[in-house]
């Protein structure tokens, strides 16, 4: 079976979560025999894609995983351009939210 895996991690700055953190979801396309399998191994990518660097500001970012925030099966066994891998619903101020452009 496949499913996608939704992922949040959160960047911290000199091991500090500040109010203002920045967060990435990540969607895994993952083939496992059950939904808690594919949570485990959508943990595990997500785990080992985590990084560490210095911003320009000098500080040591670290992106933390937090958690599985989502796990969905696909119901097309059979993947192929156009295949729906995620949908869901959202209210306006999360629409809102999504629309508003990332400060450079």
């Amino acid at each position: 079976m496949w499913f996608s895996v939704c992922a949040l991690s959160v960047a911290e700055h000199d091991q500090k979560h500040p109010p203002d953190a920045l967060w990435e979801e990540q969607i895994f396309l993952i083939a496992a025999e059950s939904e808690e399998n594919a949570r485990l191994k959508g943990e595990q990518f997500a785990r080992n894609e985590r990084s560490r660097y210095r911003n320009t500001a000098g500080e040591m970012i670290h992106w933390k995983f937090k958690k599985i925030e989502s796990v969905h099966q696909i119901m097309d066994e059979q993947l192929k351009t156009g295949t729906e891998v995620f949908s869901r619903f959202l209210r306006e101020g999360q629409v809102q939210s999504l629309l508003k452009p990332f400060p450079e």
